[in-house]
C-alpha cells in the first residue's frame, strides 16, 4: 500500500444502551429489556448485546412508521395504548 493511499474512517452510528433508552423514556432498564425481547420496541442485537437506534426510538415514541430491511412496521408505545 502506498503512502498516498488515503484511508477513510467510517464511524458506526451512535447507538443507545438499555440504560440510555430507560432514561429517555423514564422507565426502568428491565422494562426496556422486556419490551425488546417481546418485540415491542425497536432494537438491534449485536452478539449478546441489545442496542437501540436513538432516531428509531424517538420515532417509535411518536407512533411513526419504522422501516427496516424493507419492512414497514408501526409500533405503538405502551404509554399510548
Amino acid at each position: 500500500m502506498s503512502a498516498e493511499t488515503k484511508h477513510t474512517r467510517i464511524e458506526p452510528p451512535r447507538m443507545w444502551s438499555a440504560r440510555e433508552v430507560a432514561a429517555f423514556l423514564g422507565v426502568s432498564k428491565s422494562w426496556v429489556y422486556m419490551q425488546a425481547e417481546a418485540g415491542k420496541i425497536p432494537h438491534r442485537k449485536l452478539g449478546g448485546l441489545i442496542r437501540f437506534d436513538p432516531d428509531e426510538i424517538k420515532r417509535w415514541w411518536n407512533g411513526e412508521q419504522l422501516e427496516r430491511d424493507g419492512r414497514v412496521t408501526v409500533v405503538t408505545p405502551l404509554a399510548r395504548r
